[in-house]
C-alpha cells in the first residue's frame, strides 16, 4: 500500500498525493492552453496554500508554466459537471481518461 509504506518517510503526504492527482489531470491541457484557469475542490480545508504550492511546484518541474493567480479552490458542488463525470467513473458507467500507475505517483513524491 503506497500511503503505508511513504507516511513515515514523507512530510505531508496525503497532501502531495492530493496535488500529484491533480497534476496529472491538468498537465496536458496546461501545456495546450498556457492561460487555463484551474479551479479545485476545498478537499482539505485550511490546506489551499500548501496544495497550492505543491501543484505549482510540480508544474514547474516538469517545465509547465502556469500563473499563480489561475488556480482557485472552491466548493464543487454535487449538481456540477465534474462531480457528475467523477461519480460515473467511480460507478463504471464512464472509462477514465487515465488511470495513475504506481510508478507515476513514487516518481513525483521523490
Amino acid at each position: 500500500d503506497l500511503y503505508a509504506n511513504y507516511k513515515k518517510s514523507t512530510r505531508q503526504l496525503r497532501y502531495k498525493l492530493f496535488a500529484i492527482c491533480i497534476f496529472y489531470c491538468i498537465k496536458d491541457y496546461i501545456r495546450l492552453h498556457k492561460e487555463l484557469e484551474v479551479t479545485i475542490c476545498c478537499e482539505y480545508s485550511g490546506k489551499e496554500n500548501l496544495i497550492k504550492n505543491l501543484l505549482i511546484g510540480l508544474l514547474n518541474e516538469n517545465k509547465i508554466n502556469i500563473n499563480n493567480e489561475l488556480v482557485s479552490f472552491r466548493r464543487v458542488g454535487k449538481k456540477s459537471n465534474v462531480h457528475m463525470v467523477a461519480i460515473d467513473v467511480f460507478r463504471k458507467s464512464r472509462k477514465p481518461n487515465r488511470v495513475l500507475k504506481i510508478e507515476d505517483i513514487i516518481r513525483l513524491l521523490k
